[in-house]
């Protein structure tokens, strides 16, 4: 596995010597083929969520680009060989109709590099730490991010000590595994106050970005002495907890991409109406 590495998960591989090691190979498939389940059944709703509001932004570009690039230069057109006059918001429309019919492929172009730029920002270690950050301050979406990685992190760390694998790999482990470079870096700290005698929920209270139920509930199993059931039972909370607050964030994503899609669509068609009611008044009027 681990010479295939590019082929497998660096976390299975890990539990997979674990369990070699152990002679516990079985159960640890067993936790396995449940961990990248509940994985993979977050994985598909958070794409399903994402489905209905990536649809409505993009019907939302398409129809602007057609109503800029067809019917606004028609109805224009008309109008202006009517003797009409265009309002100043119209003109403006007309200016961004006219740069993108004759500058689509700037346009195109600038869109791809800027992409590909953000890419490459977010690939490097400033750029993912930057991002990463930023994740957990986005608006309405923060908490249901935080509820992930909250869920991600619990989960993976019960699964390693379960399994054998001592406290500062399992901690190494899941920072790598977690999926997101500021944790990581907060983990990192975190097994190095650890081999300075610090328990684990005082050094993970650094990490602010994890509720703090998440420090309580590992110093209650350090207390107890049943530290993997006790995060075991705190990931299934937070799988609920994350399940509901990405259904509150679609919730409220689908009202505003439809407000905002009525807003643009409807200015655009204001703008174009406007010159003709302008030129009907000045037909009655003479």
């Amino acid at each position: 596995f681990r010479k295939r590495r590019g082929a497998f998960p660096e976390l299975l591989i890990n539990m997979v010597e674990a369990g070699e090691a152990s002679g516990t190979l079985d159960n640890v498939m067993i936790r396995m083929a449940d961990n990248f389940e509940k994985e993979n059944k977050l994985r598909n709703k958070i794409r399903g969520a994402m489905i209905y509001p990536i649809v409505l932004m993009t019907l939302t570009i398409v129809v602007v680009i057609i109503l800029l690039t067809f019917v606004l230069p028609t109805f224009i057109g008309l109008i202006e060989s009517a003797g009409g006059k265009l309002p100043g918001v119209t003109r403006f429309l007309l200016g961004i109709s006219n740069v993108i019919q004759n500058y689509w492929y700037l346009i195109g172009g600038g869109t791809l590099a800027l992409v590909m730029a953000w890419k490459a920002f977010t690939r490097s270690d400033a750029g993912r730490l930057w991002w990463d950050s930023l994740k957990f301050r986005i608006p309405v979406a923060g908490k249901s991010v935080t509820m992930i990685y909250a869920s991600r992190f619990t989960r993976t760390l019960s699964t390693l000590l379960s399994s054998g694998i001592q406290m500062l790999q399992a901690l190494e482990i899941s920072g790598r595994v977690v999926g997101n470079r500021k944790i990581q870096l907060g983990l990192v700290s975190a097994v190095e106050d650890i081999r300075k005698g610090t328990t684990l929920s005082a050094s993970l209270k650094r990490i602010t970005e994890f509720p703090i139920m998440v420090t309580s509930m590992i110093h209650i199993g350090e207390e107890s002495g049943r530290l993997d059931s006790v995060l075991d039972k705190t990931a299934a909370f937070y799988d609920e907890e994350g399940d509901a607050a990405v259904a509150k964030l679609v919730s409220l994503l689908e009202p505003l991409m439809i407000i905002f899609m009525a807003v643009v669509v409807g200015f655009i068609i204001i703008s174009i109406m406007l010159p003709m009611f302008s030129m009907y008044e000045a037909i009655g009027g003479g």
